[in-house]
């Protein structure tokens, strides 16, 4: 893999083993804009389906060769958006308790990018 498309399995396997998911069976690969419901108005670059009762997630990180030339280097980090995306399973138990508005939605975003960015700069 290269440096813009690192290995996806050696990234899970770090932070997996960092956040203390190790007991979770998490799938994870590279999808197309359209696997990830991405439109012309909004680019998905991580998507989490958590399963909590089944301790189990699949992830799905947009390949870097459909990323925008113009995207943020945020959003290109691959790492980062690993890291958010296993944010959201560590957080899920709390957020579960809170009703889902667009509010709340863009909260919950905003705490888990925090947690994410914050991990990556120790």
């Amino acid at each position: 893999m290269t440096a813009r498309r690192p290995s996806l399995p050696r990234l899970l396997k770090k932070w997996q083993r960092k956040l203390r998911l190790l007991d979770w069976e998490i799938s994870i690969a590279y999808g197309t804009p359209e696997a990830m419901g991405s439109t012309t108005d909004n680019t998905v670059y991580g998507q989490c389906r958590p399963q909590r009762q089944h301790r189990s997630a699949e992830i799905l990180i947009l390949d870097p060769d459909h990323f925008s030339p113009d995207a943020p280097t945020h959003y290109t980090n691959v790492e980062l958006t690993l890291v958010h995306e296993l944010c959201h399973i560590v957080c899920e138990p709390v957020f579960d308790k809170v009703k889902m508005t667009k509010e709340n939605d863009l909260a919950q975003e905003v705490v888990v990018e925090t947690f994410a960015k914050a991990l990556l700069e120790l």
